[in-house]
């Protein structure tokens, strides 16, 4: 399902080689309008990562902040991870539970409205993050290509 909208690309990135200062040059860098928070519970024991003061200073630099809890990864998903050590199988498994929900997906557009977004999760490589499958996912409803960020 393609959307009718305008294209635009969008962006990922994952935080843990970040400060808050690098995450808010790189998203003032490329554009970004809407940082979409991807993780289930946003906390994080890196300084300035937990939801209410991320969501300060992100919304400070005039960038708008969404959590969306929905498109995190489910405890028993992790939870297998974390027992089998087994990235792969944890992705496929994330895809699964991603395309039973794709009405999260919609509302997400919706919110964003052709805005510039950047998903934001923890992992510095993002083809051993959950939001890779969410950017994929993304481009096969929109058509819009995804791009991940250092």
């Amino acid at each position: 399902m393609h959307t009718s909208q305008r294209c635009a690309n969008f962006y990922t990135l994952g935080y843990q080689s970040h400060t808050l200062l690098t995450l808010l040059d790189v998203l003032s860098a490329n554009n970004v309008g809407v940082l979409v928070d991807v993780r289930q519970n946003p906390v994080s024991r890196k300084r300035g990562f937990s939801k209410s003061l991320l969501e300060e200073s992100i919304r400070q630099s005039g960038i708008d902040y969404f959590h969306t809890p929905d498109l995190g990864t489910p405890p028993a998903i992790r939870n297998n991870y974390l027992k089998s050590g087994n990235i792969k199988n944890a992705l496929k498994e994330y895809e699964k539970h991603l395309r039973a929900r794709r009405q999260c997906l919609r509302s997400l557009l919706r919110k964003v409205s052709r805005r510039t977004f950047c998903l934001l999760c923890l992992e510095s490589d993002y083809t051993s993050c959950h939001r890779s499958v969410i950017a994929r996912v993304l481009k096969e409803m929109t058509g819009c290509q995804p791009i991940h960020l250092k």
